[in-house]
């Protein structure tokens, strides 16, 4: 959607890390590196247990 919009460089691709596959590997919410702490002031959000990952993709709103 994004694309279609023109709006091509707020896409955020997925870098292929360990990064996910390691916080599954030791047990712990699995999240994205590239939107773990993308936090907007007032936001309300639901962060993972440790209180620095959160657990949904920040809002898009086309």
């Amino acid at each position: 959607m994004k694309m279609k919009l023109g709006r091509g460089t707020e896409i955020n691709r997925c870098l292929f890390t360990n990064y996910c596959e390691g916080l599954d590997q030791r047990h712990k919410e699995v999240t994205c590196k590239l939107w773990d702490r993308k936090f907007t002031p007032g936001e309300e959000l639901s962060l993972a247990k440790d209180g620095q990952r959160r657990l949904a993709a920040p809002d898009w709103n086309p």
